[in-house]
């Protein structure tokens, strides 16, 4: 019995603080949800794998393409590439949290050119995203408003 009550103390060790790290918030956690594009044309769901964010396109408005009809990648520069569809791309990567509710280091593709673009962060507040993309120096770069889906 005491051998059994030992085994269950020592897996008991070994497990909950396996489960505490993997649910532990991050303090730049906060930017974690869903968010639209101010001209409500797009959605992103915004996700962490350890310490980096990614955006993946959950939501397009599809303007020029019928209903029912995939929405491809047609501009992307890798070829094999181009027959997926707009939705699930994963377009903002590499995105680090840099204290102050900035964020920094990411790049973001954007479909509708085929581009890739060095991209920054702010959380204005809980509600309110700014994106930075840019080509080379953020003074050059322009805010995309994001407001978070409820």
């Amino acid at each position: 019995m005491k051998r059994i009550l030992c085994i269950v103390i020592v897996i008991s060790l070994i497990i909950f603080p396996c489960l505490a790290i993997q649910t532990t918030k991050l303090p730049g956690d906060s930017i974690l949800g869903t968010w639209q594009t101010e001209v409500q044309d797009a959605k992103i769901q915004v996700y962490r794998i350890g310490n980096v964010y990614y955006g993946k396109i959950i939501w397009l408005e599809h303007k020029d393409v019928p209903q029912n009809v995939p929405w491809l990648d047609s501009r992307n520069p890798n070829p094999t590439l181009r027959n997926r569809t707009r939705e699930n791309i994963v377009a903002m990567t590499g995105m680090v949290y840099s204290g102050d509710n900035k964020y920094s280091n990411g790049n973001i593709y954007y479909p509708t050119n085929g581009k890739t673009y060095c991209c920054c962060a702010t959380l204005v507040d809980y509600n309110s995203l700014n994106i930075r993309p840019y080509m080379g120096v953020r003074l050059l770069g322009y805010n995309v408003k994001f407001t978070r889906v409820k």
